[in-house]
C-alpha cells in the first residue's frame, strides 16, 4: 500500500502572499502528519524569492498541472480575508477545474482546522 498524494490548491495571486504560502505550508504540515503524501505548489514561492527573475520565465499553472495529475486527491482551501470575504484564486480555480476533467477528487475546506477534521475520515492509503 502507498499513501495518498494530496495536492495542496489554495489563493496566492491575492492577498497577502507571506500569510497565503504559510496557511499552505501549515495544510503541507498537517497532512503530513496524518499520514498523507502531501504535494505543495507554493514552495515556489520560495524559489520566486531567491531567484525573481524566475517569475516571468515560466508558466507555473503548467507545471502544477503535471504535478496535479499524478495526485489521487485534490484538497481546495477557500482561505478567507480579515473582513470574512474569500480571496480569490483563478490559479486554484483552474486547478480546480483540470482535478475535474481529469477526474481527480476535490475537496473542499475554509479552514485548516475543517481540512484536519476532513481528512481524518480519509484513508490514508490506497
Amino acid at each position: 500500500m502507498r499513501k495518498v498524494k494530496v495536492y495542496i490548491a489554495s489563493p496566492y495571486s491575492n492577498g497577502d502572499k507571506d500569510k497565503l504560502v504559510t496557511l499552505h505550508l501549515d495544510a503541507a504540515y498537517h497532512l503530513l502528519k496524518m499520514g498523507f503524501n502531501p504535494f505543495a505548489p507554493l514552495y515556489n514561492h520560495m524559489i520566486q524569492r531567491a531567484h525573481p527573475d524566475i517569475d516571468s520565465e515560466f508558466e507555473w499553472l503548467e507545471i502544477d498541472k503535471v504535478w496535479l495529475s499524478h495526485c489521487d486527491i485534490m484538497t481546495r482551501l477557500h482561505f478567507k480575508d480579515n473582513d470574512g470575504n474569500e480571496i480569490l484564486s483563478p490559479g486554484a480555480n483552474e486547478e480546480e477545474k483540470f482535478a475535474t476533467e481529469t477526474g481527480i477528487p476535490i475537496f473542499h475546506f475554509n479552514t485548516l482546522e475543517e481540512m484536519v477534521r476532513g481528512f481524518q475520515t480519509i484513508e490514508n492509503t490506497i
